[in-house]
């Protein structure tokens, strides 16, 4: 939908006051040329929350059969962020040991890139036994019902009692408690609120970003901060998304 957006933006302001309306439901209420963000979101397979929500029950559905809880199994899901790529859902399986993330690709195009990365992921980590990643489990597609196609779904090990981090403009760093929005208009992050990172910790974030950059040099891997692919588990820096140039 990125790709799309950027064709369209000039001609059709208004995405960020749209977005959250382009389910069935609503796409017909929107007023003059802003229906195109609805007909440009089909056309990329761009999810609503509520598809977004049956992916990720479908999917943890065939995991909790997978890890042989069974249909009946109760589960409990909480959308965690909404990322550039995917949607991140932390998901709970009654029985299960510990939770697990669910990583729902956004759109088409988002979900090559997801499925690329977390491939990227899979490997280094497999080669990687003491990786300091959240671990990618399982790559699959779901397709609920109502869907014209399948989306691109990941099972990643779930980081517990972590915090995204985040870079200031003077370079420290935090530990994301919330994104605070504005007001007026919900789609802008205007605050955030956090804990500031000691000089000791810092390092150690830079030591494991130098690691990790070196345990996927092979495949052209890099890291955003402010784009949620690193979180602070307490100790240390873990890795929960990646950019990739490689084929993979």
């Amino acid at each position: 939908m990125l790709v799309r957006a950027g064709e369209v933006e000039g001609a059709l302001p208004g995405w960020s006051d749209n977005a959250h309306r382009l389910d069935v439901e609503s796409a017909g209420k929107l007023d003059g040329p802003n229906r195109a963000w609805s007909r440009a979101a089909v056309e990329c397979g761009l999810l609503s929350f509520a598809q977004s929500t049956a992916c990720a029950r479908v999917f943890a559905e065939q995991i909790a059969v997978e890890l042989g809880f069974g249909t009946g199994a109760g589960i409990a899901l909480w959308n965690v962020r909404e990322g550039h790529t995917s949607s991140v859902w932390h998901v709970r399986i009654e029985g299960a040991a510990a939770a697990l993330a669910v990583n729902v690709a956004r759109d088409r195009i988002a979900g090559e890139e997801l499925r690329r990365t977390s491939k990227v992921l899979k490997q280094i980590g497999d080669a990687w036994p003491d990786a300091n990643i959240a671990r990618v489990q399982t790559i699959a597609d779901v397709q609920p019902p109502g869907l014209a196609e399948p989306v691109v779904v990941t099972h990643n090990e779930w980081i517990a009692e972590a915090f995204e981090i985040h870079r200031l403009p003077d370079g420290s760093l935090i530990t994301v408690e919330r994104f605070i929005a504005d007001d007026d208009a919900p789609a802008y992050i205007c605050r955030i609120r956090g804990r500031r990172l000691s000089e000791g910790e810092c390092a150690q974030v830079d030591r494991d970003m130098a690691a990790f950059l070196t345990s996927g040099a092979d495949h052209a891997v890099q890291l955003d901060i402010n784009e949620g692919d690193l979180v602070w588990d307490g100790r240390r820096a873990v890795v929960v998304a990646i950019r990739s140039d490689s084929g993979g």
